[in-house]
Formats: C-alpha cells, structure tokens, sequence
C-alpha cells in the first residue's frame, strides 16, 4: 500500500525508490505484481514521470484515507514502545545485499534497533536465553536450543546467476570454473561463508571456486553478464535481479529456510511482531 502511494504522489519510480530506501527494481515488481491483481494498468511511462491512469487514481482515493490512518496507529504504538530496542543479529547465510535491504527498510519504518552480520555458533545460541531483546535472523538451520522459539517465516531455493552462455558441462568442468569464480562480498567472515556454500553446492557445483570482492550486488551482476563470474543467490531474489546477459538455474534439492530465533519476554512481543511483520513483506 505505501509503495503504491509513494509512488502516486512522486510520479517516478526512481524519487519514490529514494523515498522508500529501496532500489527501482524491487519498486517495480511491487507496481507489477499489483497491476496483475488489479488485472490493469495503473501508471504510464511519459518521458521521466509516471501519469496515473484512472484506475490508480481511483485506488488511491479509495486507500489514502486507510493508510493515513494506520499510520498515525502505528506512529502511536511505536512511540509507547521507543524504550525498548531490540537487537537484530543476522547469521552470514543470509546474504550480505539481503541484509543492507532488510536493515534499510527497517530503518526507515522509525525500528529502534542494533544490528550484527555474524556466524552464529551453538554457543551464540545457547546465550540467546540470557540475551535481552534479542532476534536472530538465518538462512541455514542453527542449533536448537531448549527454551527458545523458532519461527520458520518462508521457504526457498538456492540459484545462481551464470552468463547466459554457461551450460552443465560448464559447471562440471574445473577449468572453466577456475576462471568463473562464485563472487562473495568481503568479510570478517569468508572462510566461514565458503565452507557454507561449498557443502551446499557439492553435488551441483563440485569444482567451486571463490573471489572475494568488495563490489555491490549490480557490479557483481554486470560481471557475471560479461561472462567473468557467478553469483549465488535465493530463487526470490534471483528472480529480482536477473538481467540481460544473465540466466538463473535453481537448486530445487537445495531448500533455504528463512528462520528466525528469539527468547522475547511478553512486553517484548509486539516490537518483535512488527519486525516480522515488515520482514514477511519483504520474504
């Protein structure tokens, strides 16, 4: 609802991405998947604006007046829970552009918080008891400890993004891969991400070779275009950010579970909800 409404009033893609802390692409699927339900157009593209059809016009008359007012509930609620912050930590399956993402949304959606990208280890778990105000976030299944809550948001499968000219023969082919690298941004954590996405991808990728690179998610995307890389990715996001030059092949024996582990105590429960909740969106 608000990406609609944002958008309506900038009348650019691009300003209401800037708005919303978000890229184009992301925006524009929203825009899109909302036209397929609506089965309509809601915004023609004139030179550098967006003109609103009448059925847009008509939507945003009829949900303006709804989000105005769960705005101003929510901007209450979040003012009578301000003194408690919550402390998100993010275990390194969880993609580093992922990450940025769910950190910029939450951000500017007024969240209270602190916020790691760490590996998570059984110890990490075992203190998650005693840790107060305490989320964490992964993409592989962590050690289950008695006393906290797992909550499993969504499921998943893991793709990669190879030029679009790559074939199995490719992939199986050691040569080839030594000069295909997987690209993997820099981190305190590598060795770690790469054991990860070694075991993963054993039986698909048996010749897996890395480069580690400090580049953002569309630099590494226009490596791949040019034939030079492979980028691993979760179907979903994948899907987002398949470009030109680029095909995905998705894992379907390879499921990521987007699960999330906490030990809130009942006053902590609606700030931990509306974390969720803005998470689930974006899942």
């Amino acid at each position: 609802m608000r990406y609609f409404i944002v958008t309506m009033e900038e009348k650019s893609i691009t300003r209401a991405a800037e708005i919303l802390c978000i890229t184009r692409s992301p925006l524009g699927k929203v825009i899109c998947d909302l036209e397929e339900r609506l089965d309509g157009k809601l915004f023609i593209r004139k030179y550098n604006t967006l003109e609103a059809t009448p059925l847009a016009v008509s939507l945003y008359k009829k949900i303006k007046p709804i989000h105005d007012t769960l705005a101003a509930i929510e901007d209450d609620l979040s003012h009578k829970s301000k003194n408690i912050k919550v402390n998100l930590i993010f275990d390194v399956s969880m993609p580093y552009n992922i990450y940025k993402y769910y950190i910029s949304i939450l951000e500017s959606e007024g969240m209270q918080f602190t916020h790691h990208r760490i590996f998570v280890t059984p110890e990490i778990m075992a203190h998650l008891k005693q840790a107060p105000s305490t989320i964490i976030f992964s993409f592989r299944g962590l050690s289950d400890i008695e006393g906290n809550h797992k909550v499993v948001l969504s499921t998943d499968y893991l793709s990669i993004l190879v030029p679009e000219k790559v074939n199995h023969e490719h992939l199986c082919d050691p040569d080839y891969m030594h000069l295909v690298p997987v690209l993997i941004k820099s981190s305190p954590y590598i060795e770690q991400i790469k054991n990860c996405l070694s075991f993963s991808l054993k039986n698909h990728l048996p010749f897996l070779h890395f480069q580690e690179v400090d580049s953002d998610l569309f630099a590494m995307l226009y490596t791949v275009a040019h034939g030079s890389a492979i980028v691993v990715l979760p179907e979903s996001m994948a899907d987002i950010y398949q470009i030109k030059g680029v095909k995905k092949i998705t894992f379907r024996d390879l499921i990521i579970n987007k699960t999330v582990y906490h030990n809130l105590q009942t006053k902590e429960l609606p700030i931990f909800n509306q974390v969720i909740e803005i998470i689930e969106d974006l899942a």
